[in-house]
């Protein structure tokens, strides 16, 4: 299995570094077929793979490449020239070159940089495309894959965390960065890169999908689901319209007895769905959020959110878009039908 994985991704990698891809109905070199045998391998096995980590050295392998056939005829002749010159003259001569090259080619570095963080991404997408097609296969949901690969893909909001004892408790750990020394001559040159994240985990994307599938099969997981798609429309609706949402939450402000007892429940919320998160109990991560139904309720129940007090109405709208962000922890409800 291990040696028919290598085979499988050396070969998706390749082909996407020389933008060889799959187009509408042809796919002359099988390549869906290949990505969709590493899902089924992996999944099928219960194997742990960042996919991700695991072809970035040969992401880099190919960039270095083509940077060693460009730079290294350059940097060698460099070499030797100071090696055959006198210190006195060759130091300034040589260093003045040096620059004039890298500030004209600075360009080609980027463009090449740029280029495989692009091709990353797009065959990222690709594999989760052949799980949608797997998964769909066995029976899930569409509309919950989607929500958990879509999960955390909004910009992080200042107002997570914001006015709770300890708001970052037990939060999922940012991805590494990835440090791999170029194997040509030339030093300090390292294209630079974005994280992916743990959307490049297949197995854990399909325990996700069904520890959600479970929770909303009970009351409180459709419930749930109602007042948490409410508060994110409400939010949505007014960024749209540019309303002031406030900045953080201010318990100062609250007038309701319902406000503080969703301001606290969205705390503890957050807290025991980033501690599951980060033990991978995804269960028990739909289990933590499930304490904001009857507050959301109750909220929706006896709270205006639209008062006519400015600073009321932006502080309630950063409460609600507090729920929001606790639940895209786990998963984006937005994306799910019902």
């Amino acid at each position: 299995m291990a040696v028919a994985l290598a085979d499988k991704l050396d070969t998706l990698v390749g082909f996407w570094a020389i933008d060889e891809k799959p187009t509408g109905s042809k796919d002359p070199y099988a390549l869906r077929r290949a990505a969709l045998g590493v899902v089924r391998m992996l999944v099928e096995n219960g194997v742990r793979l960042r996919l991700e980590q695991d072809w970035h050295k040969a992401w880099l392998r190919v960039f270095w490449q083509i940077v060693d056939q460009k730079y290294r005829p350059i940097f060698e002749k460099f070499m030797e020239l100071g090696r055959m010159l006198p210190m006195s003259s060759a130091g300034d001569w040589k260093f003045d070159q040096v620059a004039a090259i890298l500030a004209e080619d600075k360009a080609f570095l980027i463009e090449w940089a740029n280029r495989f963080n692009a091709a990353e991404a797009d065959l990222l997408s690709f594999f989760h495309d052949r799980l949608k097609v797997y998964l769909r296969d066995q029976g899930a949901r569409h509309d919950l894959i989607d929500a958990v690969l879509a999960a955390g893909s909004r910009p992080i909001s200042p107002l997570v965390g914001e006015m709770s004892a300890q708001p970052t408790e037990g939060g999922a750990v940012p991805p590494a960065s990835h440090s791999v020394a170029p194997p040509s001559a030339l030093p300090g040159i390292s294209p630079s890169r974005g994280e992916i994240g743990q959307n490049d985990d297949l197995l854990q994307i399909v325990r996700r999908v069904e520890a959600l599938g479970s929770f909303l099969d009970t009351e409180d997981g459709k419930n749930l689901l109602a007042g948490t798609k409410r508060a994110a429309n409400i939010v949505a609706a007014e960024e749209k319209k540019a309303t002031a949402i406030a900045s953080s939450v201010e318990p100062a402000l609250f007038r309701e007895d319902a406000e503080k007892t969703l301001f606290a429940a969205v705390n503890q919320a957050e807290r025991q769905a980033g501690e599951a998160i980060q033990n991978e109990d995804f269960s028990a991560a739909m289990l933590a959020l499930s304490v904001l139904r009857e507050p959301v309720d109750s909220f929706f129940d006896k709270v205006l959110v639209n008062d006519e007090d400015q600073a009321v109405r932006a502080n309630r709208l950063a409460l609600l878009a507090r729920i929001r962000a606790a639940t895209d922890r786990v998963a984006d409800f937005s994306k799910i039908a019902g």
